[in-house]
């Protein structure tokens, strides 16, 4: 799929300082463990170092997982096909610690409930009651009553289907 591309972003262990990150652009169709090798190569390791990638849990702690064959890079784009940024590893020795923190995700357009706007639209909406007609809404097991305007035809169900034993 044209234009299709994914983040790749490299952790690479042992190298000075401000050169330890390197960030790349790559089609999605160009990504193979050939390509991931050529890549290495061009950032100073060799086919025979550890390249790992980031595994997103459910927390905030990632697994490394070892890029070693072809099916461990097509595990890799499984694992990261909603994500458009793969992080990776590279280290001339293997790793002990396979976990690693990380950031949560940053989800677009999800804005946390806070209980302070919840209790603002509960107050809002007492206020509204006597404008839509509405004369109480309290009650256990649904008691209500309410007030057609436009009739004058009062109806009351003070016992809910649901209450009933």
């Amino acid at each position: 799929m044209a234009g299709d591309s994914r983040t790749f972003v490299f952790h690479c262990e042992g190298k000075p300082a401000g050169e330890e990150f390197f960030q790349t652009e790559v089609d999605r169709g160009d990504i193979c463990y050939y390509n991931l090798i050529l890549l290495i190569e061009k950032l100073g390791y060799v086919a025979m170092d550890f390249l790992y990638y980031k595994k997103r849990g459910r927390s905030e702690v990632a697994s490394l997982q070892l890029i070693d064959y072809h099916d461990d890079v097509e595990r890799m784009i499984r694992d990261n096909e909603s994500e458009k940024k793969v992080r990776f590893v590279l280290s001339k020795e293997q790793l002990m610690e396979l976990k690693v923190s990380i950031s949560p995700i940053k989800r677009s357009g999800e804005q946390p409930v806070r209980e302070e706007t919840i209790n603002a639209y509960k107050d809002w909406l007492k206020e509204q009651e006597p404008a839509m007609g509405w004369n109480d809404l309290s009650g256990a097991h649904g008691a209500m009553q309410c007030m057609d305007k436009s009739s004058n035809l009062k109806v009351e169900n003070k016992q809910s289907p649901c209450s009933q034993e």
